[in-house]
C-alpha cells in the first residue's frame, strides 16, 4: 500500500507515504524516499501522496533535458555545479573530473546520456587503455575515470536511469584477467622493525666518515 499507518515508535499513529513510479523502459520501480505525515490525519496522508507525485513529475520534467543532452555536456554541467557547491575541497579532484569530461567529449562526441549503454562504457575503457598504452589495475587512471562515470550515472536515478552503464567492478567486467596488471605488493614495517632499522643505520654511520653519511643514508 502507498499509505500505511505506523504502529509503533515515535511516529506511532502517523502515516508513512510512498509513491512507486516505474521506469517506462524496464518496468522496474524507481526508488523514491518515503515520507511521514506531521499528524495522524488520513486526509493529510492523501494530500502528501498527491504532493509527492506532483514533485516527482516536476523533477522528471526538469531532468528530462539531462537525458536528452550529449553526455559530454551533461557531465560538464554536473562537474561545474559540484565545484560551485563546494563539494570538493581539493582542486585535484576537480581537475580529475574535468579530465574525465575531456575524455568523454573526445570519445562519445554528441551521443546522448539516455543512449549510453554498458557496452559503450566497455568500449570506452578499452579504447582508453589501447590509446594511452596504460595499465589495467585498481587505482589506475582508467579505473578512476570509470569510477567517476559510475558516480555520475548513480545521480540520475530520479531521471529514470535505473541501470548504471558502469558496473560496480568495471575493470573485472571490461577486461580479461590476463589483460590486468598484478597489484603492487606492499609491506608495512612494524614498530619493532623500524626501531631495528634505525639502530642499524646509526651503527653504520658510526663507523664511516661524516662526509659519507649522505650517500650511506
Amino acid at each position: 500500500m502507498a499509505i500505511t499507518q505506523i504502529k509503533s515508535g515515535k511516529n506511532k499513529g502517523k502515516y508513512r507515504v510512498r509513491i512507486q513510479p516505474t521506469d517506462n523502459e524496464t518496468g522496474k520501480t524507481i526508488p523514491v524516499p518515503s515520507r511521514v505525515t506531521k499528524t495522524s490525519s488520513k486526509r493529510e496522508a492523501k494530500q502528501l501522496e498527491e504532493q509527492m507525485w506532483v514533485e516527482y513529475r516536476a523533477r522528471q520534467e526538469i531532468n528530462l533535458d539531462v537525458v536528452n543532452q550529449p553526455l559530454s555536456i551533461a557531465l560538464n554541467n554536473y562537474v561545474e555545479e559540484e565545484k560551485a557547491s563546494g563539494r570538493w575541497s581539493s582542486i585535484t579532484t576537480y581537475d580529475n573530473w574535468k579530465y574525465t569530461g575531456k575524455l568523454v567529449s573526445q570519445y562519445f562526441g554528441k551521443k546522448k546520456v539516455k543512449d549510453i549503454k554498458e557496452k559503450d562504457m566497455r568500449n570506452f575503457a578499452r579504447n582508453y587503455v589501447k590509446t594511452h598504452r596504460t595499465k589495467v589495475a585498481p587505482h589506475t587512471t582508467v579505473d578512476r575515470q570509470l569510477q567517476n562515470l559510475r558516480g555520475y550515472f548513480s545521480t540520475l536515478n530520479d531521471v529514470g536511469i535505473t541501470r548504471n552503464p558502469v558496473p560496480m567492478k568495471p575493470l573485472s567486467k571490461f577486461f580479461r584477467r590476463d589483460e590486468m596488471s598484478l597489484a603492487t605488493k606492499k609491506y608495512v614495517f612494524t614498530s619493532s622493525e623500524i626501531e631495528a632499522l634505525k639502530a642499524e643505520i646509526y651503527k653504520e654511520l658510526g663507523v664511516c666518515r661524516v662526509n659519507y653519511w649522505t650517500t650511506r643514508i
